[in-house]
């Protein structure tokens, strides 16, 4: 899944365990709401990983709700699971913390000379 993928009332699920709604399209730009917080969707690479040193917050998980009752929080666990990322994503470990190969790409990306 791609971040353009994302769908309101799509509920994401991060590395630390967080879940949260998706809202697209707000005064406030493309958000994945949270209980006590929020992260701008923008910010995530397009693999949805969130980047390097912010690993905890990569979207490991999505979930479409399949009933209008399913957007609310306390039912956010009857949501059908519609992505997941692969557990077999290889990893690098560089001073003893591990990184995943998309997050080492994405950063790698971001200080590369565009091509052409």
């Amino acid at each position: 899944m791609k971040r353009d993928d994302l769908r309101v009332g799509m509920i994401a699920e991060e590395r630390d365990g967080y879940k949260g709604i998706v809202l697209l399209n707000t005064e406030h730009g493309d958000l994945l709401l949270y209980r006590d917080g929020w992260n701008n969707v923008g910010e995530y690479e397009d693999d949805l990983t969130a980047g390097v040193g912010f690993e905890e917050f990569d979207i490991i998980k999505v979930y479409q709700p399949s009933h209008k009752h399913g957007y609310a929080i306390k039912n956010w666990g009857l949501a059908k699971l519609i992505w997941e990322r692969p557990v077999d994503e290889p990893t690098i470990t560089i001073k003893g913390k591990e990184y995943s190969e998309s997050t080492i790409i994405a950063a790698l990306k971001n200080h590369l000379p565009e091509e052409g």
